[in-house]
């Protein structure tokens, strides 16, 4: 619930307006306003912009400060160096940080670098063995590299993790499409 988080966050930032994994967080729920809905990019770029900042001027070594940065910068900005080096620097702070791998994955999908972006979400996977989100991901960045019979069985362990997300659905439909087997697409999308 888009919404909830951000008036978590909203409230976090109040009661300790020194806590930078507040505003990290708060960053992101801003993100994932704009990128989920219901908001726009409009209303929510300046805020996820100033959350940023702020925790980094708070605390400049918080890794989920950069992953919000590098988050910010591949999904809005389509800086893929910028989001890059955001990413990396997380990595360095803290090598187990889920979302910096989890997102390294996606600035590497988005560039077409699939035996990189398999090897973040790999080690994304290591760190959640349970995500759903993971495993969708792990789908569609083997959908993109052209490994279906690979993709298909992640997808459906997302769905069996949690069947109402839509994603996993759009992204197993979109596999079955590919490998020509139609019926089972619509079924899917349906």
């Amino acid at each position: 619930d888009n919404k909830r988080a951000l008036d978590h966050f909203e409230r976090a930032v109040q009661l300790d307006p020194a806590y930078a994994p507040a505003f990290a967080g708060l960053s992101m729920a801003w993100q994932r306003w704009a990128f989920q809905g219901p908001g726009t990019w409009k209303e929510a770029e300046p805020k996820a912009r100033a959350a940023i900042q702020k925790a980094l001027e708070l605390d400049e070594r918080l890794p989920e400060a950069y992953v919000a940065q590098g988050q910010l910068q591949y999904r809005f900005d389509w800086d893929w160096k910028g989001a890059e080096n955001s990413i990396r620097r997380a990595l360095e702070l803290d090598p187990n940080n889920l979302d910096a791998h989890f997102n390294y994955a996606l600035v590497h999908l988005a560039v077409g670098r699939f035996p990189e972006a398999i090897a973040e979400i790999q080690a994304a996977e290591q760190l959640d063995p349970l995500s759903h989100q993971v495993q969708v991901i792990f789908g569609r960045i083997l959908l993109h590299a052209g490994k279906l019979e690979e993709a298909l069985p992640r997808l459906k362990q997302a769905i069996a993790r949690e069947p109402r997300s839509s994603n996993a659905h759009v992204r197993l439909a979109e596999i079955y499409e590919a490998m020509g087997s139609y019926t089972e697409a619509l079924e899917t999308y349906e």
